[in-house]
């Protein structure tokens, strides 16, 4: 039942952004393949026309090809181990390099009205799968 009715899988081109910071959590992202970055705080530190203008210069997003599949489950970048890249220039904190097999953002499907605390962006063409909350419990309640 999870699997069928919670899992989705993404698939990313590059510079793709699966999530912006102080978007409301969707789940917990598994990046099943490829390769992305987590910005943490860039958003907060932006004009909120930067934000629009930079979200419409990288509108070649690839989100609408989003399936159901059978099969993993998950997100958990804002509290990963993966490698430091350098620091962002909007806030000041390290880019982390998301590797496949990793999870970002878990925090979602746990803390009520969670989100983001900065960006995910794919770095190569990549495929994610996605946990998503609101069905994930929708599927546990019946257990």
């Amino acid at each position: 039942h999870l699997c069928n009715q919670a899992v989705k899988e993404l698939y990313l081109l590059e510079h793709d952004v699966i999530f912006y910071g102080n978007q409301k959590g969707q789940g917990l992202y598994i990046l099943a393949s490829g390769a992305a970055v987590y910005a943490p705080g860039s958003e907060f530190h932006q004009p909120q026309s930067d934000i629009l203008q930079h979200h419409n210069y990288r509108r070649r997003d690839s989100f609408s090809k989003v399936l159901n599949i059978f099969g993993s489950s998950g997100d958990h970048v804002e509290s990963t181990s993966s490698v430091v890249r350098q620091t962002s220039l909007m806030s000041g904190k390290p880019e982390v390099y998301v590797a496949a097999e990793e999870f970002v953002s878990e925090q979602a499907l746990w803390i009520r009205g969670w989100k983001h605390q900065g960006r995910l962006e794919a770095t190569v063409e990549s495929r994610a799968i996605l946990l998503a909350k609101v069905e994930m419990r929708v599927v546990l309640q019946d257990y």
